[in-house]
């Protein structure tokens, strides 16, 4: 059952459309150094939704799923493959070292990155289509229905999540999140509404929302939910994860999510009464940044994790 912060949170974000889940299609399939990659489009209520599915190839037995989320940069040529190692450092790609890990991953396009974007003579036609334009376009187009960039991720999330869920070669009790950066933000979101997803791991992902608003921090679009403030900072949307485990990593010279922020929520979820098996909480010295021993330990623990009985209460 959703906790009353998932609930709260959930209704802030306006409609989120769902489809009935389907089998992706496969547009390609091949392997690198013993991970296999499939590339997908999957059925989603706003469209399809471009994405990679990497394990490691050759075992049947069912593994943790992953949904791995790949971070903004304002670069918006690149998303899941960065994530898939694909494109640029595979030591920095989240999903290429979970695949090597064990999980069966799955890496999507969020609105407005690679190949979830309007056509390039679209964009060439159209510079509201392009980069940051696009993104804003997308946010204020969804409000004048009601409706936030937000809540569209969110669907698309949905949708993917139901892919994992699916898998045969997944165990659905077994399904988890994380990301860096905007990916490490949506991490926490998507898996405090969707109570298919046992736990997630957040690097350099979230701090209070208040913060960045009185620093004059500019952020993602998706981060501008109409109504969070004042009662539904990260500081009480972590409490909406009930019992499942939560892994965060935080740069102590952050200057995108502020780490006292961080240890504010970190204390907030302390006091509520959430354990050490429940919560990690990782500080790392330097700017933000990608920091890959740190990751690969925070998927090691929340596999550890799995294996414990989760026990989901209202809080």
């Amino acid at each position: 059952m959703p906790s009353a912060t998932a609930v709260a949170f959930r209704q802030l974000l306006g409609p989120i459309d769902t489809v009935a889940p389907s089998a992706p299609k496969v547009t390609r399939t091949f392997v690198i150094d013993g991970v296999r990659y499939e590339r997908l489009l999957i059925s989603g209520a706003l469209g399809d939704i471009p994405a990679y599915s990497l394990c490691l190839d050759g075992p049947t037995e069912r593994r943790p799923g992953l949904l791995a989320l790949h971070s903004h940069d304002r670069q918006f040529d690149v998303g899941k493959s960065a994530v898939a190692g694909l494109y640029g450092d595979p030591s920095h790609a989240l999903g290429l070292i979970a695949a090597r890990l064990g999980f069966v991953v799955l890496a999507p396009d969020f609105p407005g990155f690679e190949d979830h974007r309007p056509s390039l003579s679209e964009r060439k036609r159209n510079y509201a289509l392009q980069g940051e334009g696009y993104e804003r376009l997308m946010a204020m187009n969804a409000l004048l229905w009601g409706r936030t960039l937000q809540g569209r991720i969110a669907s698309d999330l949905h949708a993917c999540v139901s892919v994992l869920s699916a898998d045969p070669r997944v165990d659905p009790s077994r399904i988890f999140a994380a990301g860096h950066s905007f990916g490490g933000q949506e991490a926490i979101w998507t898996t405090v509404i969707d109570d298919r997803i046992s736990g997630c791991l957040s690097s350099c992902g979230f701090s209070l929302v208040r913060l960045i608003a009185e620093r004059n921090i500019s952020h993602n679009m998706a981060l501008y939910v109409p109504g969070l403030l004042p009662h539904l900072d990260f500081d009480e949307v972590l409490l909406g994860l009930g019992s499942r485990p939560f892994y965060a990593i935080a740069a102590e010279a952050d200057a995108i999510y502020p780490v006292d922020g961080v240890r504010a929520a970190e204390a907030r979820s302390q006091a509520a009464g959430r354990s050490a098996s429940q919560n990690r909480f990782q500080y790392l010295e330097g700017p933000h940044a990608f920091a890959t021993m740190a990751v690969r330990q925070g998927l090691e623990w929340l596999t550890a994790s799995s294996a414990r009985t989760v026990v989901r209460v209202d809080l």
